[in-house]
């Protein structure tokens, strides 16, 4: 925890973007966002050390990559260490099987990101919902609470209303948002 700290007070000069992963999953993004935006600084919250130790040997994760990790859950993460405005974007991607773990989807949650975003920053959390949307609804509801401008983007706009799960990203941000 002192070295992920270490890291985090290292990468405070200005960059490209400065980026913030909730969940690291393959580090697909993150490895992406490394190659096209050199000077970002990228930061990913991963609880399970075994996901990051995979993404290493089996996902093209290189040992002498710029992504920080730190092995720790999102919301601790951001209670400790998270500075406000720090960051211009924060993805949340952390799931349990199909499902957004509970404590990253309340108001106090919420709020940590926005004392983290700078106030042109995004905030885009990948959801899972079924054809109801009751936890899709109750997620925006919350989000906007806190976040006066939030849009919903679903997976496959022609099928997500009869599909039995359905992917969205939803965009939460302090400014007007303009998706075209």
């Amino acid at each position: 925890e002192q070295h992920d700290a270490e890291l985090f007070a290292e990468q405070q000069a200005k960059s490209d973007a400065d980026i913030f992963f909730i969940g690291g999953g393959g580090y697909t993004f993150p490895r992406y966002l490394e190659a096209t935006l050199p000077d970002s600084r990228l930061v990913v919250a991963e609880i399970d050390p075994v996901v990051t130790e995979i993404a290493e040997e089996q996902l093209g994760l290189a040992p002498d990559t710029r992504i920080e990790t730190a092995s720790m859950d999102a919301r601790a993460y951001m209670a400790w260490y998270g500075e406000a405005k720090s960051f211009d974007i924060i993805f949340g991607d952390a799931f349990n099987d199909y499902s957004v773990p509970f404590h990253l989807t309340t108001l106090e949650f919420d709020q940590l990101i926005a004392h983290m975003l700078r106030d042109d920053g995004l905030y885009l959390a990948n959801i899972i919902d079924g054809r109801h949307g009751h936890f899709l609804r109750a997620f925006v509801h919350t989000l906007n609470q806190v976040f006066p401008y939030v849009q919903v983007i679903p997976n496959d706009r022609a099928t997500w209303r009869t599909s039995v799960r359905s992917t969205f990203v939803i965009v939460g941000s302090k400014q007007p948002l303009d998706l075209s």
